[in-house]
Formats: structure tokens, C-alpha cells, sequence
């Protein structure tokens, strides 16, 4: 209790400096212009378990001791970023990966851009976490609230479901069906989910926070680290981070700190013990290769040979990688928190909000259509609504998207994906929303007029049927839009 009063103490001293940073150790990939503490209550919301999961991944809890204090920026659409810490326990922050862990949480915020402060202990395998705030009366003190109480990490959070009851809705406008799959009425293993995928039989794979859904036809089987090669963290959960399929229908998915390979038969580990990564990351599939992503640059995986791109051994303009694409002429796009890195294989180049059109240099989505078409999905890291979509032509033609040019609804751009026989259906997977761009016509879907969540949508699939299969963090969606 001590050390809370003096902590408590600290943040109205450095509150009352106007520093950006109430923590020595800064963090230089979130960069923000402004915030505000929180008070009497938390506006911004995640759960213990959803905030701890992905810091104990590979870790037990009877490992780590000491306190942990956070200062973690959450923007309106609920994404978050390490702003400043101050870590006190056994564990150094590279090895708790905590800028990594925090980008990939996905907070509850109903008000304005805020800085949540967060205290845990970790002492005798357990783990408390509190909350801190600010106010002009009370002074710097520990929130309380019961509008958001801090959940204990639950016991047994398995489905126990044996069918699927998934709400069901009619678009009477587009004469299609929409289908909300959740833990509560369905198999689904948990409502957050990451990644969706359709191999070439037609199976529908979909990643989340406890574990894998292989979903064929009406058949939905659960994959986790109970009857698979997937492993489990402290918690036990078996968290499935992103998820690919390559054109043998292999499975990779990130879990533990490893890539797991499933070939439908038995699981492959890939880690640094037997490939050149220092450290997993998101697994991204385009034709015979597998691209790897994440804060050490970027690996290809071809033919059963590894290469490896940084910062160090190619012009790539930062090792903070969120995606690769190779367009039909080989040429390497690659996303980056520092622009778009280009590489023709002889010349790196870097596009970045100075030197050309994009509007931000967080890219978090690169691809490509089949007209040859460049597409770039950017989200602002100052949350000043400046994110988009950008799209150049084979002849080097730039149109950008942003919401005060187009309909876009938000600037958080996760994925995009594309329809049709000549992918002349843009599908836009964007904060809170979802939307199908055709032509000039843009359907925007929200909580409004579908399933679609208040918090965020990942991605989608486009199955063998045209149904769109959409993972988001409150359950999964099925639509025959």
C-alpha cells in the first residue's frame, strides 16, 4: 500500500508538469498530442483477463513478481498504445513484449481519447490489477467503480454449447441474411475473434481467444490445446492470434510465442529453434509463400526457405511490420508504422505522408486486386481522423479515401478484402464498422442496421458460396450480402 500512495503521489506531480509521459520508460511507437487522465470512473474499458492473456503468454504466473504501472492511450474506437512504464518486477518490458502486447488489445471507450493508468502486482503466482485516476477534488487515487468492476480471471470459461442458435436478421433492402454467432448461442469458444480464413474445400477456419473453429458446412469443431497441437497459457486459453492458409491448406496460426502449422493430420512448432525468427508475428499467405510480420522485420517463407528483411540488411524503413504483399510484377509492398517500404529487387524506396499521398505513415493493411491495383489501409497512431484508404493504379495513379473526401466512417482501417470476377467489390473492414464499396455506391454497416459491434471488426472471409464471414470482438458474423 506504500508504494501505491508514493505512485499516486508521482502521477500529480507529473500530471501537474503537463508531461506526456507520467513514466520513465517511454515508448517512441505512440505518439499522441494530447490526453486526459481518467477520474472517478473508467471510461475506458477492457477486462483483466482480456489485458493479462497476451502478457502471460509463455510465461506462468509463479515466474514474475513485482509491480507493473502502465500509462496506456486509448483512443474513441478503443485502440490502445503504450504511451510509459514503469516496471518493477523480475521480468524486463522487451521480454513482456508490452508495446506489442498493448497495440493488440481492443478496449471499450465510450468518451474521448483518454490515458488509463494501470497497477498490477504480481506476487505468490497471483496477479492485481488496479486502476488509477485523477481528479481536481480527490486528487491522484485508485478508482473503485462499480460501473466497470476489474473481473477476476474466470475459472472455466469453456461452451459448453452442443448447437448453434445464432440471431438471425433479413436486409430487406439487399434481400440478405445476417447470422451473430457468441459464446452464449452458439460453439462459438469465445466472442473475440481475430482472423477468418476459407481453404480450398470450402472449410471455414476462424481464430480467437480460445482457440480455432474448423466450421464445414453445419459441423463446427474446436480446436485447442485439449485435443490438439495448440498449447495453452497460464490461464489456460489457447489464444490464437492471426491465422493463414496456404495453397496446400496447411494452418498457421501465432500462439505462445510460436507459429504452429497444422496439415489437417499433426502440428509443426516453428520457432527460433528451428528457422531463422527471433520472434513470432502475424502470418500473412500469398500463393506459394508465407509472409511473417511483426517488430523485427519481416520474413518469407518459399520453398522451404527462410529470408529475412530489416532494417539492418535491406532499405526497409522500419522493422515494424503489419504487412507484405508481392503485386504481379514481383515487386515487395511493405506496411510498415513509417510508411510503405517498396522494393523492385534492386531499390528500396519508402512512400510516406511527405513524399506522397498517403495520408499517414501507420500502415496496417497492404494488398492487391486482381486489376493490379495497389490498396493501403492507414491508421493514424494521433487518432486525428487522418487514416484511409489508399489505392494505386498500374499506371501510378493515387485516389485516397478518407472520411472528409468519401463516406468512410472511420479512420481505423484492419483489413480489406475484394469481390466479384474482377474484384470490383471493395470490402472494408474499418473500427466499428463494415463496408462494401462497389463503384461509387458505399453501404456502410454499423450496430444500427446490423450484427456489426460497437467495439471492432477484424477481418472477413469470402467463402466458395459469396458468404462473407466476418470476425469481430463480439462474436462472429455470417451474412449473405
Amino acid at each position: 500500500m506504500k508504494k501505491l500512495i508514493i505512485l499516486l503521489f508521482s502521477i500529480l506531480i507529473v500530471e501537474n508538469s503537463y508531461s506526456q509521459n507520467l513514466f520513465p520508460e517511454k515508448f517512441e511507437d505512440c505518439k499522441i498530442e494530447a490526453f486526459g487522465l481518467e477520474s472517478k470512473i473508467t471510461s475506458a474499458r477492457i477486462s483483466n483477463e482480456e489485458l493479462l492473456t497476451p502478457m502471460l503468454e509463455g510465461k506462468s504466473l509463479t515466474q514474475i513478481e513485482g509491480i507493473l504501472v502502465m500509462q496506456i492511450y486509448v483512443d474513441k474506437s478503443g485502440n490502445a498504445c503504450l504511451v510509459s512504464a514503469d516496471n518493477k518486477t523480475n521480468i524486463p518490458s522487451n521480454e513482456f513484449n508490452l508495446s506489442k502486447v498493448i497495440q493488440r488489445t481492443r478496449w471499450i471507450n465510450n468518451g474521448n481519447p483518454v490515458c488509463a493508468i494501470v497497477h498490477i502486482t504480481f506476487k505468490n503466482g497471483k496477479a492485481d490489477v488496479r486502476r488509477l485516476g485523477s481528479d481536481g477534488n480527490l486528487g491522484a487515487h485508485e478508482i473503485t467503480d462499480k460501473h466497470n468492476p476489474l473481473y477476476d480471471l474466470p475459472k472455466d470459461t469453456r461452451n459448453k454449447n452442443t448447437t448453434n442458435n445464432p440471431n438471425i436478421a433479413k436486409d430487406e433492402k439487399t434481400n440478405s441474411i445476417w447470422k451473430l454467432y457468441t459464446f452464449q448461442n452458439s460453439k462459438l469458444p469465445y466472442n473475440l475473434c481475430r482472423s477468418a480464413e476459407v481453404d480450398s474445400k470450402g472449410n471455414v477456419w476462424i481464430g480467437t481467444d480460445r482457440g480455432i473453429v474448423k466450421i464445414s458446412g453445419e459441423e463446427w469443431t474446436v480446436l485447442d490445446a485439449n485435443n490438439s497441437g495448440l498449447e495453452s497459457n497460464q490461464m489456460g486459453n489457447t489464444v490464437s492470434w492471426d491465422l493463414t492458409i496456404d495453397k496446400n491448406d496447411n494452418v498457421w496460426t501465432e500462439t505462445m510465442s510460436k507459429i504452429k502449422v497444422f496439415d489437417g493430420d499433426s502440428w509443426k512448432t516453428i520457432d527460433k529453434s528451428n528457422s531463422p525468427l527471433k520472434k513470432s508475428g502475424k502470418t500473412i499467405s500469398q500463393d506459394s509463400t508465407i509472409w511473417i510480420v511483426g517488430f523485427e522485420g519481416f520474413y518469407e517463407y518459399t520453398d522451404n526457405k527462410w529470408s529475412e528483411y530489416n532494417v539492418g540488411n535491406s532499405g526497409l524503413v522500419s522493422n515494424t511490420t503489419r504487412g507484405v504483399y508481392r503485386d504481379k510484377s514481383n515487386n515487395l509492398w511493405v506496411a510498415t508504422d513509417q510508411g510503405v517500404s517498396f522494393y523492385d529487387g534492386k531499390k528500396w524506396k519508402t512512400y510516406n505522408s511527405k513524399n506522397s499521398k498517403i495520408p499517414a505513415n501507420s500502415v496496417r493493411v497492404v494488398t492487391g486486386d486482381k486489376q493490379g491495383n495497389i490498396w493501403i489501409g492507414v491508421s493514424t497512431g494521433k487518432h486525428d481522423n487522418i487514416g484511409g484508404v489508399v489505392m494505386i493504379t498500374p499506371e501510378g495513379k493515387w485516389t485516397v479515401f478518407t472520411m472528409k473526401n468519401s463516406k468512410l466512417p472511420s479512420s481505423t482501417i484492419s483489413d480489406i478484402k475484394f469481390e466479384g470476377k474482377n474484384d470490383e467489390i471493395i470490402w472494408i473492414c474499418t473500427g466499428n464498422f463494415l463496408v462494401r464499396k462497389e463503384n461509387d455506391n458505399w453501404e456502410i454497416y454499423d450496430n444500427a442496421n446490423s450484427f456489426i459491434p460497437k467495439n471492432y471488426v477484424s477481418t472477413l472471409t469470402i467463402d466458395k458460396d459469396g458468404n462473407k464471414w466476418i470476425a469481430t470482438y463480439n462474436g462472429l458474423i455470417f451474412t449473405t450480402r
